[in-house]
């Protein structure tokens, strides 16, 4: 059996409110919404609640190695119009620890607090009545850690996922998910390669936002 992704669970999402990802493709990359149809998507998604949400994140399991995610209750908002920012409260900064290939430094993340997050989004031009398809990717995420008897500026840089969009319903009870990946690590202003993604080797770890719809979290 393949182990459970990040990929895989928001694919069970969509499935369950009868919408795939989209394919950015060709047309999506050259098009985009005027600013009264960004506008316009965007005051539908605000107006929702996202309060029952579930943080996903890939983490090592030896224990089940075809599990291979971990997960925090998390909420979301979302506003409009000129910031087009989503908050993601309970972001698990400890946990990213695993992933990063330099003692020190993962030892002091490994100390610290969960933090509450923001991400721009842009709404995707084959977005329909019904549904908003989107982008979103966190801002960098700016630390000042201790470690290896020094002071250090440790940035977090994010990206979102070109090849797979979020969903938002817009009608009925509002539903959103989406992805994005961590994928590089700047010390004192200068680009690192520590990340090694403890459960898949890669050097990027991936980021899920969904409803806490099942029983099974994780």
């Amino acid at each position: 059996m393949k182990k459970i992704t990040l990929f895989s669970i928001l694919a069970a999402f969509m499935a369950v409110f009868a919408f795939t990802s989209c394919n950015t493709g060709s047309s999506d990359s050259t098009s985009y919404l005027t600013k009264e149809q960004q506008d316009s998507y965007q005051a539908a998604m605000a107006f929702g609640s996202y309060d029952n949400m579930k943080l996903l994140w890939e983490k090592k399991n030896d224990a089940n190695v075809k599990n291979q995610t971990d997960s925090v209750d998390t909420y979301c908002t979302v506003s409009m119009y000129k910031d087009s920012v989503i908050t993601i409260a309970n972001f698990p900064i400890a946990e990213l620890a695993e992933h990063i290939s330099d003692k020190d430094l993962s030892a002091a993340i490994a100390k610290e607090a969960p933090r509450t997050i923001r991400c721009k989004y842009m709404v995707l031009p084959n977005s329909k009545q019904t549904v908003a398809y989107f982008w979103a990717c966190p801002e960098v995420l700016t630390l000042n850690l201790t470690y290896g008897e020094a002071s250090h500026k440790v940035q977090f840089v994010f990206s979102y996922n070109s090849y797979y969009a979020g969903v938002c319903t817009l009608s009925g009870t509002r539903q959103i998910a989406f992805q994005f990946l961590l994928y590089q690590i700047w010390v004192d202003d200068k680009q690192t390669n520590y990340i090694k993604n403890a459960a898949t080797g890669y050097n990027y770890v991936n980021f899920a936002v969904r409803p806490a719809y099942s029983q099974s979290n994780k």
